[in-house]
């Protein structure tokens, strides 16, 4: 994530709520796969009645050549079909991450646009988040080079 520029100052935290509080009830799991018996890489899914969102999906760079992504994501998927679900998220993109567009599109993903509108009830907070959410795409980019 680092090397893409993405901003990676999240970690078991991040999950923590799909495993203690949606997980018990069924509306969260994280996939995790193996290699040699060892933990690998994951996807966290978040899971609604008629849709499933694709929160994270990661892999170490050492262990990308096992497709181990592609590996969770089609079990994700294949899970929510055996369910009847219509619908599965791959969340937002960036336009200009090729990559992770093209990633999306081997699965026969459906460009849509986002359209949102954000009324903060706390603005200071707001500008904070914002300049922080800035600051960590900085960071990454020079943890990335």
């Amino acid at each position: 994530m680092r090397a893409k520029g993405a901003p990676v100052n999240y970690g078991e935290e991040r999950f923590k709520g799909i495993i203690n509080d949606l997980s018990p009830l069924g509306l969260g799991e994280i996939y995790i796969g193996h290699i040699n018996g060892e933990p690998a890489g994951f996807a966290a899914i978040v899971k609604g009645h008629q849709s499933w969102h694709l929160v994270q999906v990661a892999v170490p760079p050492e262990n990308q050549s096992y497709r181990l992504s592609e590996l969770l994501i089609g079990t994700a998927i294949r899970e929510a079909a055996s369910k009847k679900i219509t619908y599965f998220d791959f969340m937002a993109s960036q336009k200009s991450d090729k990559g992770l567009i093209a990633f999306k599109a081997k699965w026969k993903g459906i460009p849509e646009p986002i359209n949102h509108a954000v009324i903060p009830t706390f603005p200071l907070l707001h500008h904070a988040v914002t300049i922080g959410r800035y600051l960590n795409r900085i960071k990454g980019r020079m943890n990335g080079n």
